[in-house]
């Protein structure tokens, strides 16, 4: 059915919650979660109703691309009808996976960390997108001339409170942060900083120190509701949420289908023609900046998007 795939990059500008309900844990509500790595994720459903809440805003606005004006019809023939809907939506996405986690460093403020398992994984989906990433997934590396070794002798890095020892400097992990740099953000020249930043200041850790990291280093913030009536604390409503921190990056799988035939003769014909188009549209009125998440009236949530390629 979806014959065409890309991949989308978030990057969050502020933190976010893509929430998981309640919780047995020490956060009442946490994040979302995969079950069987605990890794940060965000649901596909969340994904998709976030950028479809944002095409809905560009009708609104009155948007205008190559295939027309952008009319209520057309968005829901992308990603299908909130109700009563007749067919699929000719667009899909997957859960949007942790790829890059930033963690405080010693030297340079903080620094993205990542595993070979998150980039295995990310090797293998990115070849169902057409797309061949040449290189291998050693850990305890970094690039080539990082100066985040604090000691060379050692070869110690310090990440949060924890000192990390026998770290190499390594040619494909020199080729992961070149390609990160090329691959992930905008083309805008104001995220010149963060293409320059990752080409030197990237970890691949294990995959156990990986996991520790996006476990005990989100941020988890304690909230309180207040009495509307006293100017008070409400009685049992203190309570914590958790958050994925601001630079945390994600990816998605986006793909795309051909418009389905009508069967009603009197039906309007799609003014897509193959997946193409409809991959095409999609990229081109994606906004730069969409909110996922909870909590959009205090700033969480907002995000940067990319398509790739």
């Amino acid at each position: 059915m979806y014959k065409l795939t890309k991949p989308l990059i978030f990057i969050n500008n502020t933190p976010s919650h893509v929430g998981a309900g309640g919780d047995l844990g020490v956060v009442d509500l946490p994040i979302q979660r995969e079950r069987h790595t605990n890794f940060p994720k965000y649901e596909s459903s969340s994904v998709k109703g976030s950028i479809k809440d944002a095409f809905m805003n560009l009708v609104k606005k009155n948007k205008v691309t190559r295939f027309g004006p952008m009319d209520k019809n057309m968005v829901e023939e992308v990603f299908g009808k909130d109700e009563n809907a007749d067919r699929i939506s000719l667009i899909a996405f997957t859960d949007a996976r942790i790829l890059l986690f930033p963690i405080k460093s010693l030297k340079n403020v903080f620094v993205w960390i990542t595993c070979p398992k998150v980039l295995s994984r990310f090797k293998q989906e990115m070849k169902l997108c057409g797309i061949e990433v040449p290189y291998r997934t050693p850990s305890n590396t970094v690039p080539i001339g990082s100066d985040l070794v604090i000691s060379k002798e050692n070869k110690k890095i310090v990440l949060e409170e924890y000192t990390f020892e026998e770290i190499e400097e390594n040619e494909d992990c020199t080729g992961w942060a070149n390609w990160f740099a090329e691959h992930l953000f905008p083309p805008a020249s104001e995220h010149e900083y963060w293409r320059n930043k990752i080409k030197k200041d990237f970890v691949i850790v294990s995959d156990e120190v990986f996991k520790d990291f996006v476990t005990l280093s989100t941020d988890v913030i304690t909230r309180v509701r207040i009495d509307r009536d006293k100017g008070t604390v409400k009685e049992g409503a203190l309570f914590t949420e958790e958050y994925l921190p601001a630079e945390s990056i994600l990816y998605s799988l986006v793909m795309t289908a051909p418009p389905l035939k009508q069967k009603d003769q009197d039906s309007k014909s799609s003014v897509f023609t193959d997946e193409e188009d409809v991959m095409s549209f999609f990229a081109e009125a994606l906004p730069e900046v969409i909110q996922i998440g909870g909590n959009e009236t205090i700033g969480k949530g907002l995000t940067y998007t990319h398509l790739i390629g």
